[in-house]
């Protein structure tokens, strides 16, 4: 039942669907049945009762949306036949939730349970004060109707307790948060999850408002509950970890450092695990719920605390986080094309297809679409849940999720230095750079903060090349760090990477890529992963392109490339920003290189297709996908500006530069 349900931990959104049929009742003769199984249960024939209730949820079932709250009343009060008669098990396999409370008539709630979905809807919408105001309606019914114990109005109490919360006022958030909690402890129990959860919720509320000792001792007693009756596995525990990492954190507390560690290794372990058993799409949901921990809190509680176990777990939760959802389809495709199973490879061709298919048609007006895109997603989240079922048969494709840096560690040489840069928000809404360094000989990761993102965003950018302002800001502090490094393995973050990091100006006539080797990685876990003596057998080299292709030539090009798919190319304008500008449309210097590169593999009897002019579109990139190619150079020098930052620079003049051939090349 969506009322039921209590809301998970501090900072998460309740996932309360949206409600399509938000008023819809049960239909007259469910509301017969209902009746009369109520008659033969308050005359304490259960077993009557029972068929009478069983019809009565089946028909509800069938008649309302999975999101009605009134949907599942006669499964409350089936289970509580089952109950009076002894069989808790049946009880509990229908409700397991309420099935040893005294049932609601739902006669008594037509009013409060209307009230609650439209307050839930406008909670869904971000309208929290729209939302607290319907729900203190609904509330003050129950407490009316139901009684002031009711687990329903402790629950009504504790939804108002969320609206509050986001509307930013924590005290009464704390006001109705305890009158729930009390609701819960005389009608749950102390030793229940719900009970717990409601007390990690008053220990963030608490934090807010500075009160860090009552926080503490909330948060602590959370986590005894958690640990006693869900175990340290649990979702719910671990996140309770986070939370007293973060509050304990608030107050420098070196306690934060035990909580911090732990929750990330937990964390880690729970991706890891569910992430086999998820699609794509699921594993992005999923994903959504903790990567605030692996993006920004942990760094910014290694920022706050320095110390050797905080640079540590920062630096192994950046390795986890970066590129994780891209890292996890690369590894799952990897498995299934080394499976051997040719069944295997046609459901992968299949669902490939039907992903370009799909692509397609969200290129295309709604109106114009041939196929129902929602209907193509379902066929293709079937065929993508039969190979993640099927990848199991032939190893864990997430035993790569999950690097330690002493993995990365192992695969430098005695003159190499991984950097992984790291941003993140801070409390002000400023955003932080920093970079966790990481050398042959380091007993642990070092975090090294870099510098304010306004520091960056305010700099002229006219003097990026010809001044050494950014490698000031960026590479100057990692000096010390770069002491003996010939090569650098790094993983930019933020802006940098729109930032050729790799070749900025120390001086009037040195760059630091004279110095030393710099070499870029979306991740420096890459380095953990790296397979020596893999040769390159097929490679795409891009240079030397059109820019300001017209239409036409691009829907020719489309024709070139088809995959096996019904839907027609659909013509549309090319919105890429330098058609909207009179700036620079190629780069010729550009398609030189990929010339050279292509001499130089072709030499080495490597198979290389060169793109360039109108040939390298995004139709043929796209095409590559499945080809096989495991090496590819796109040659692309030069800065690229929106067009409110262009209309603000003279042509050219970022360059700084009066040499014509520096500007052409």
């Amino acid at each position: 039942m969506m009322r039921r349900l209590l809301f998970g931990f501090i900072l998460a959104v309740m996932a309360v669907s949206a409600v399509a049929q938000m008023l819809m009742q049960p239909s007259a003769e469910s509301d017969e049945l209902f009746a009369a199984g109520v008659d033969l249960y308050n005359a304490g024939k259960y077993r009557e009762a029972i068929p009478l209730f069983a019809k009565s949820d089946s028909l509800d079932k069938a008649q309302l949306d999975s999101t009605s709250n009134r949907r599942d009343y006669s499964s409350m009060w089936l289970a509580s036949c089952y109950y009076k008669l002894g069989d808790t098990l049946t009880a509990a396999d229908i409700d397991a939730n309420y099935y040893r409370f005294a049932p609601v008539d739902r006669r008594l709630t037509v009013k409060s349970d209307s009230l609650l979905q439209i307050g839930m809807e406008y909670f869904n919408q971000g309208d929290y004060a729209k939302a607290a105001e319907y729900l203190t309606k609904c509330a003050e019914i129950e407490k009316s109707v139901l009684g002031e114990s009711h687990i329903f109005y402790g629950n009504s109490l504790n939804f108002i307790t969320l609206c509050y919360y986001y509307l930013g006022n924590s005290n009464s958030a704390i006001l109705f948060g305890k009158k729930g909690l009390t609701i819960y402890e005389k009608v749950l129990g102390k030793e229940h999850p719900n009970y717990a959860t409601s007390l990690s919720n008053l220990a963030g509320y608490n934090s807010d408002i500075g009160n860090y000792a009552e926080a503490i001792r909330l948060g602590t007693e959370a986590l005894q509950i958690q640990e006693k009756v869900l175990g340290k596995e649990h979702p719910d525990y671990v996140m309770s970890l986070a939370n007293l990492a973060i509050i304990n954190a608030e107050i420098s507390n070196s306690d934060a450092t035990r909580y911090c560690v732990e929750a990330t290794e937990a964390l880690s372990g729970i991706v890891k695990r569910t992430f086999a058993d998820l699609t794509a799409r699921e594993r992005n949901l999923f994903w959504d719920k903790y990567k605030a921990w692996f993006e920004r809190t942990i760094h910014l509680i290694a920022y706050d605390m320095p110390s050797d176990s905080l640079a540590e777990n920062g630096y192994n939760g950046a390795l986890l986080a970066k590129g994780l959802l891209l890292n996890s389809e690369v590894e799952l495709s990897t498995l299934l094309k080394e499976s051997g199973d040719e069944e295997v490879a046609g459901i992968y061709n299949d669902l490939k297809n039907l992903r370009l298919q799909i692509n397609k048609l969200y290129e295309m007006p709604v109106a114009e679409r041939p196929l129902d895109a929602d209907s193509l997603e379902r066929v293709a989240q079937g065929l993508e849940r039969q190979l993640v079922q099927r990848s199991k048969a032939y190893g864990d494709y997430t035993a790569n999720l999950v690097i330690d840096w002493r993995q990365v560690r192992q695969k430098l040489g005695d003159s190499d230095m991984a950097v992984e840069f790291v941003s993140f928000p801070m409390r002000n809404d400023s955003v932080m750079y920093a970079a966790y360094c990481l050398r042959k000989g380091m007993a642990l990761p070092k975090m090294v903060p870099l510098f304010e993102e306004r520091q960056l965003t305010s700099m002229d950018k006219r003097l990026y090349l010809s001044s050494p302002m950014l490698y000031n800001l960026i590479w100057k502090p990692l000096e010390k760090e770069m002491k003996g490094v010939t090569t650098v393995y790094f993983a930019p973050s933020g802006e940098l990477y729109n930032l050729p990091i790799e070749n900025l100006p120390i001086d009037g006539s040195t760059y630091n890529s004279d110095l030393r080797s710099y070499r870029r990685l979306s991740s420096t876990r890459q380095l953990a992963l790296r397979r020596d003596g893999v040769e390159v057998e097929k490679a795409a080299v891009y240079g030397g392109l059109k820019y300001d292709t017209d239409t036409v030539t691009l829907a020719n090009d489309s024709h070139k490339y088809r995959t096996a798919e019904p839907v027609q190319w659909s013509s549309r304008a090319v919105a890429d920003s330098l058609n909207l500008r009179d700036g620079v449309y190629e780069l010729p210097a550009t398609k030189i290189e990929a010339e050279d590169i292509d001499k130089a593999l072709e030499t080495a009897r490597i198979d290389t297709k060169l793109y360039t002019d109108t040939i390298g579109t995004e139709a043929s990139f796209k095409a590559l996908s499945g080809s096989e190619v495991n090496a590819l150079h796109i040659a692309t020098h030069g800065f690229y500006w929106t067009e409110r930052e262009a209309t603000q620079l003279d042509g050219l003049a970022f360059l700084n530069t009066d040499m014509p051939t520096v500007v052409q090349e």
